[in-house]
Formats: structure tokens, C-alpha cells, sequence
């Protein structure tokens, strides 16, 4: 008898740490709910079987989430703008942690105050979005908010690669007349994009007003 206990506890023990280890690994939370009943430890054993309900309530919420994203770009497509927002919404509704059903909706929505909250809302569940960065860029700069410029330098801090957002900083430099730094994110266009011709027309003009007299 001293034996099996002891060899129930260390199985419990065992699948706490893989509980620990990896807290949405239902089949360890299931395994342990079960050990602990029989040892009699009822109370831990039903907040485990909870979790349980619980992980897969999640999973099947993201499944049905990411069906709707699927659903909404296929919308999109065919011009349903009004229906794939209302499919983004209930997306970011069954699954509020889903990042991407979030920068979606903040995509469709195109520039309005519940596209903002959107994007801030991907920023909240991970800070190194580069894109949603570049989004609210795009949203302040609209509207004449300076702190336009500060978006798109995240932007490019967390994605060099970005070129949409070194090519909207080079046009902020252009119209503050601020010539190196216009240069310097044309080059980077061009870096990635060695044949982008607006990019080369671009930075001809800022390279002829940056040798101007003046």
C-alpha cells in the first residue's frame, strides 16, 4: 500500500511539473485530475478538470476565430467589406487574445476611431508589432498628429524591412524640408525594393534639394 502511494505521489508530482512546464498540455492536466482522485485529493482534482474545460474552451474558441479570419479575407476579396467586418468582430470577440483577429479588423475598418482601438489592442498583446505600428503611423498622420512620425520610427526599429514605413517617414522629412533623413529612408526603400522607381524618382529630388544654395 506505502508503495503505490508513494508511487502515485511521484506520478503527481511528475505531472504537476509538466502542468507547470506547459499549462495548456490538457493531457497532463487530465492524467493529474485523475491521480489526485484516487488519492483523494477531490478539491485539486476538480480545478484541474476545470482547467481542462477551460483550455479546450479557448481552443475551440481560436479554432472558430481563425475560421472567421478565413472567412472575412475571403469577404474582402469579393468586395463584402461590411461582412468581413462583422466577421472580424465576432473573431476578435470569441477569441480576445487572438492577435491577428484584431490587426485584421483594424485593417478593414481603414481609418476610424474603433480601427485605432483595434490596433492599440494588438500593441497591448504584443509591443513589437511592427505593422500595427505602422497602421497607427498611418492613422495619427491623417489627422495631423505629429506623433505620426514616432509610430513609423517603431516601426522600423522592430522591422527594418518595412519599407511602407521608411517611405512614409521620407515623405515627413521632405515636408519638413529635413534632406538627410529623407535620403537616408530612400536608401533604405532601396535597399529592399533595388527597383522601385518612385523611390529612385524620390530621392533624385531630395538629393538635387539637398545640394541646392540656400
Amino acid at each position: 500500500m506505502l508503495l503505490k502511494l508513494n508511487q502515485s505521489n511521484l506520478a503527481i508530482n511528475e505531472l504537476r511539473q509538466a502542468a507547470h512546464l506547459d499549462p495548456y498540455l490538457v493531457e497532463a492536466r487530465s492524467a493529474l485530475a485523475q491521480a489526485l482522485q484516487k488519492t483523494g485529493d477531490k478539491d485539486e482534482a476538480r480545478r484541474e478538470l476545470e482547467s481542462v474545460q477551460r483550455i479546450n474552451r479557448e481552443r475551440d474558441a481560436v479554432s472558430r476565430a481563425l475560421i472567421l479570419i478565413e472567412t472575412a479575407a475571403a469577404d474582402m476579396k469579393k468586395g463584402n467589406t461590411g461582412k468581413a467586418i462583422g466577421e472580424l468582430r465576432e473573431a476578435a470577440a470569441l477569441s480576445p487574445e487572438l492577435l491577428e483577429a484584431h490587426y485584421q479588423l483594424g485593417l478593414a475598418l481603414g481609418r476610424s476611431a474603433e480601427a485605432e482601438s483595434a490596433f492599440r489592442r494588438v500593441l497591448q498583446l504584443n509591443p513589437n508589432h511592427a505593422p500595427a505600428h505602422y497602421q497607427l503611423g498611418l492613422a495619427f498622420a491623417a489627422r495631423g498628429d505629429h506623433t505620426a512620425a514616432s509610430e513609423f520610427k517603431l516601426a522600423v526599429e522592430l522591422a527594418p524591412g518595412l519599407t511602407e514605413a521608411h517611405r512614409a517617414l521620407a515623405k515627413l522629412a521632405t515636408t519638413a524640408k529635413d534632406w538627410t533623413t529623407a535620403e537616408a529612408h530612400w536608401t533604405s526603400v532601396l535597399a529592399w525594393i533595388p527597383d522601385d522607381p518612385a523611390a529612385h524618382a524620390n530621392l533624385t529630388v531630395v538629393l538635387k534639394a539637398r545640394n541646392r544654395p540656400q
